[in-house]
């Protein structure tokens, strides 16, 4: 935790002083810096929300209001607000589903399981590429399953990227800001919602998730 907090504050504070010491006479320099800084802030900000949800849903502080819920509603939802990107990126972002899935789950909780898991193919999905949410209702429990075209995931290391702070390609992830926590929240809240995830990758031609929710949670609703 230390080492992941004091990388960007560095960079803020070399920054910082950089400017102070006279940088700011020239702009295209002063802009170049406080770029970095405004990148490092959100960072950083995205690092403390993070290992703050991540601290709740273990500790059992985190409170969750299970009801039955679309999840077709609800993916479509998250979706929408990744449009934008998806096109800017010039990636293809599809949703595959019936009319209607219900589970017995926390609404939020869910929001954020499938916000990260977008997030993160959009993240490693070339342009030209694909993401696919595709919800399954078969004979055992509803699942959704985010396909992506993207880079793909080494098999050594398939076993770890749910660990905190885990990254498969540092370098790489440094570039989109990532903190490694988002697919350990991913874990911990879908073992909180009752529901199981796993992953299987083939570098260089993508990666799937799929988020399986167990039978009695579907009874339920």
């Amino acid at each position: 935790v230390s080492h992941e907090l004091k990388t960007p504050l560095t960079v803020i504070q070399a920054c910082t002083d950089t400017l102070l010491g006279g940088a700011l006479s020239d702009s295209d320099t002063a802009v170049r810096f406080l770029t970095q800084i405004d990148e490092q802030s959100e960072r950083l900000l995205k690092l403390i929300l993070g290992m703050l949800q991540l601290a709740r849903v273990e500790s059992g502080q985190q409170i969750f209001h299970m009801e039955p819920i679309d999840l077709v509603t609800v993916v479509d939802d998250v979706l929408a607000g990744f449009r934008t990107i998806a096109d800017t990126k010039s990636v293809k972002l599809t949703l595959v589903a019936t009319d209607e899935m219900i589970v017995m789950a926390d609404e939020q909780a869910l929001q954020t399981i499938i916000n990260n898991l977008v997030d993160n193919a959009l993240k490693y999905t070339a342009a030209d590429g694909s993401v696919t949410v595709e919800l399954i209702a078969n004979a055992l429990a509803p699942e959704i399953v985010v396909r992506d075209t993207g880079a793909g995931i080494p098999e050594e290391v398939l076993g770890r990227i749910f660990e905190r702070f885990y990254r498969v390609d540092r370098d790489r992830s440094g570039d989109h800001g990532e903190s490694g926590l988002g697919l350990a929240i991913v874990k911990h809240l879908c073992q909180a919602v009752g529901a199981t995830v796993s992953v299987k990758s083939n570098p260089g031609h993508g990666s799937e998730f799929r988020v399986l929710f167990s039978k009695k949670h579907t009874d339920s609703a």
